[in-house]
C-alpha cells in the first residue's frame, strides 16, 4: 500500500511540474476557474498545442479522477485545444493502455496497476466524445460494436459517440443501441437524456435525440427501464408526455 501511495504522489508531482500550477491538476481548475489568471490560461493553451505534452497531462491525471460528462468539452473550449491534437493524444493513450493491459494480464502484474490502466483507457474513450472528426466517430463505433471489449468500455464508447455525432448520426445510433444491439440500455438512455439537456443550443440535434427516444421508449419491453426513463423524458417534453403512444405504453406497462 505504501508503494502505491508513493507512486501516486510521484505521478502527481510530475503533472504539477509540467503544468506549473497546482490548480490545474485533476478537476481543481474547473472548481476554481474564476481565480485562474488569463496569463496562466494562455500559457497552457500554448502547452496543449503539443500532442506529447497534452498526452502527458492526460496520462498523469485522467486515470485518477471520476469522469464528469461536461468536463471534456469545457476543457477543450477553455484551452482552445485543436481537435486533431486532442484526438491524437487520446488515441495514443487508448492504444498504449490496451497493449499494456494485455501485457499485464499475461504476466499477472499488480491488480491495482491493471485497474488504474483500465481506468485510464476508459477515460480516453469518454474524453474522445469532445472530438468531432470522422476518425473519432469510426473508432468509437468500432469499440461499441466489438463484443470482445468490456461492457463498460462499449457503453462508454456509445456515450462518447452520441456526444460527437451530428443529429442524424445520433438518431441512428440510438435506434441501433436501444432497439437492436442492447449493450447497456439504461446507460444509453441516461446519456441521451443528459445530451438532450446539453444540446438545446443545437436545435436539430436535440430534436433528433428527443424524436428517437420518444419512438423507442413507447416500444420498450423492460418495465424497469421504461419507468426509470419515461419520467425523465416526460419532464422534458410535453409533446411526449401527452402523446397517445405514451399513454398506450403506460397502460401496457401498468398491467400486472
Amino acid at each position: 500500500m505504501k508503494k502505491v501511495c508513493v507512486c501516486i504522489v510521484a505521478q502527481c508531482l510530475v503533472t504539477l511540474a509540467l503544468l506549473g500550477s497546482p490548480q490545474i491538476f485533476g478537476w481543481e481548475y474547473f472548481e476554481d476557474e474564476k481565480k485562474f489568471s488569463e496569463s496562466e490560461i494562455e500559457r497552457l493553451r500554448e502547452e496543449f498545442k503539443d500532442v506529447e505534452k497534452l498526452k502527458l497531462y492526460f496520462g498523469r491525471s485522467l486515470g485518477w479522477n471520476w469522469f464528469i460528462y461536461e468536463i471534456p468539452p469545457r476543457f477543450k473550449r477553455k484551452f482552445n485545444v485543436d481537435d486533431a491534437i486532442m484526438y491524437a493524444a487520446l488515441t495514443n493513450i487508448f492504444y498504449e493502455s490496451s497493449a499494456k493491459i494485455e501485457r499485464e494480464l499475461w504476466n499477472k502484474e499488480d491488480p491495482l496497476d491493471i485497474q488504474r490502466t483500465k481506468t485510464l483507457q476508459m477515460a480516453s474513450i469518454q474524453w474522445l466524445g469532445a472530438c468531432t472528426n470522422a476518425n473519432t466517430k469510426t473508432l468509437l463505433m468500432d469499440i461499441a460494436i466489438d463484443d470482445t471489449k468490456e461492457k463498460l468500455h462499449r457503453s462508454a464508447a456509445i456515450g462518447a459517440y452520441l456526444q460527437c455525432a451530428n443529429a442524424q448520426e445520433a438518431r441512428d445510433a440510438l435506434v441501433r443501441f436501444l432497439r437492436n444491439t442492447r449493450i447497456d440500455p439504461y446507460s444509453t438512455y441516461v446519456y441521451a437524456i443528459w445530451l438532450f439537456d446539453e444540446t438545446k443550443g443545437d436545435t436539430e440535434k436535440s430534436k433528433a435525440i428527443l424524436s428517437a427516444l420518444s419512438n423507442i421508449l413507447v416500444n420498450e419491453e423492460d418495465k424497469n427501464l421504461f419507468f426509470k426513463t419515461d419520467k425523465k423524458l416526460a419532464e422534458r417534453s410535453k409533446e411526449y408526455a401527452d402523446s397517445p403512444q405514451r399513454k398506450a405504453a403506460l397502460e401496457r406497462m401498468n398491467k400486472p
